[in-house]
Order: structure tokens, then sequence, then C-alpha cells
């Protein structure tokens, strides 16, 4: 009757743990496609306002200090290549203008 019992209750715990590691992934997997998401709108955030500023020739303080906080999240998010290496360079050199 114990071993029946012990060989029942290892068998219940297996299922268990491996149904837990099951969902532990799955939210693994959800939170690296919500990543890969969020990193792609801030890229194309900060391309268009590079854009538009690039295009007036100046950029207002408030802008420029919120472009480089996104920029910020952009890269601890995996971000890399293009916006670091193009178009983070670009915005740096546009003169600030201090209008509200």
């Amino acid at each position: 009757m114990s071993t029946i019992l012990t060989t029942t209750l290892s068998t219940i715990t297996g299922l268990i743990i491996g149904y837990l590691i099951k969902l532990l992934k799955g939210y693994k997997d959800r939170d690296n496609v919500q990543n890969k998401a969020l990193r792609n709108i801030l890229k194309s955030n900060l391309v268009n306002q590079y854009y538009v500023y690039a295009e007036i020739g100046s950029v207002p303080r408030y802008i420029k200090e919120a472009w480089y906080d996104m920029f910020e999240s952009y890269t601890e998010l995996g971000g890399n290549s293009y916006v670091k290496h193009s178009v983070e360079p670009q915005f740096a050199k546009l003169e600030v203008s201090d209008e509200k």
C-alpha cells in the first residue's frame, strides 16, 4: 500500500512540475513577443521623430530629452543597428531650440 501511495504521489508531483514548466515557458515566449513589438514601436517613433525634426532643422529641448529616454528603452530591449549607428548620431547633431 505504501509503495502505491509513494508512486502515485511521485507521478502527480511530476505532472504538476511539468505543467508549471510549460506555463512558465508560455509566459516567457509571450514576453519575448511583447518585447519585440515594443522595441519595433519605439524604433518607429525614434526614426519618425528624427526625420520630422531633421526637416525642421532643430528640436525642442523637451522633445530631445524624451527622445533619449525612448532611445534608452529601445537599447535596453535589445534594439541596435540602424537607430543606434545611423539615426542617433544625426539626431545628436540637431540644434536645440528652447521653445515650449
